[in-house]
């Protein structure tokens, strides 16, 4: 049996949301069939930890560093999740035509902020240093992901400047999150809720907060943004989408608005790359696009 026609690791650990053990068990059982249809370069080392690992998906032999290349992040709400969650998504990228990356990170509350952003930067730089290997170019690098991984691309897209100083490129092209959280700084915390989670598990220190919050590192180099979210989605994702965009506007940053039509948190990803589906549209829009236009959110959300 060769490396990539491997089962998929099983799903982490306990989660948060009931509906998220139905979304695990729903991407897992279709990453298998994602790791046969393309051509998967799986448990790439980015680091020495094991979960500094990264799979790299093709649509075929490198011919020439021209296809852009998407890298992933997955969900579990900084506690919990893998880099297999994201495989689903590979062979409609690999369809646009473009490399699609997924990676994992190290975890709370064993791995307390910033380490699971140095990891995400750590896996992008990396990528950027090997893009050329995989026929991707350099030029077209777009970051994203869902949930905790949309927090963590935001994350990472804003500090895009430091990639240079770890060998990468000083840009990202655009920033694709899906139901993502940009202000880490919650307020009147309901004991037992998530945000409860995040500050007693994720965040070492109160200070924490603010270095995680996206929107307070937004300036006007930062990258453009496709803020995709589901219309019945947690209404904090669904302000924090709102927030987000009008942080961007306020730099005059170019972004697009996207809320998914009858989908909720985990529908919002599970759902993204079916046939006809919003997202996946708009997604290969912006990968075939070397400058992305800008929409307004309340623009798409009325579409």
């Amino acid at each position: 049996m060769s490396p990539d026609d491997r089962a998929p690791a099983a799903p982490s650990g306990t989660l948060f949301y009931p509906e998220a053990s139905a979304y695990a068990d729903d991407v897992m059982a279709r990453a298998g069939a994602a790791f046969r249809q393309g051509a998967a370069t799986r448990d790439i080392a980015y680091g020495p930890h094991p979960r500094q690992k990264l799979d790299v998906f093709t649509p075929g032999p490198a011919r020439g560093a021209t296809l852009p290349l998407l890298a992933f992040i997955h969900g579990g709400g900084w506690m919990n999740g893998q880099k297999e969650w994201m495989a689903f998504m590979a062979p409609e990228i690999l369809g646009v035509p473009a490399v699609f990356a997924s990676l994992s990170y190290r975890l709370a509350p064993v791995s307390r902020w910033p380490l699971p952003l140095e990891d995400c930067l750590a896996a992008t730089a990396w990528l950027m240093r090997n893009a050329e290997r995989f026929g991707a170019d350099l030029a077209q690098v777009y970051i994203g992901g869902h949930s905790a991984g949309a927090h963590l691309a935001a994350s990472v897209a804003v500090r895009h400047r430091r990639l240079a100083d770890m060998g990468g490129a000083a840009r990202i092209r655009g920033c694709l999150p899906i139901s993502g959280t940009f202000d880490m700084r919650f307020s009147n915390v309901a004991a037992g809720s998530m945000e409860d989670r995040i500050q007693r598990n994720l965040f070492a220190s109160p200070a924490d907060a603010e270095d995680a919050s996206p929107v307070l590192l937004v300036d006007a180099e930062t990258p453009p943004f496709l803020i995709a979210f589901g219309e019945r989605d947690f209404p904090r994702i669904k302000g924090q989408a709102v927030r987000i965009a009008q942080c961007l506007a306020r730099f005059g940053v170019k972004h697009e608005g996207l809320e998914v039509p009858g989908a909720d948190h985990f529908a919002a990803s599970a759902l993204c790359v079916e046939p006809g589906a919003p997202w996946i549209g708009a997604a290969m829009r912006w990968l075939r696009a070397n400058a992305p236009h800008s929409r307004s959110l309340a623009a798409a959300r009325h579409e």
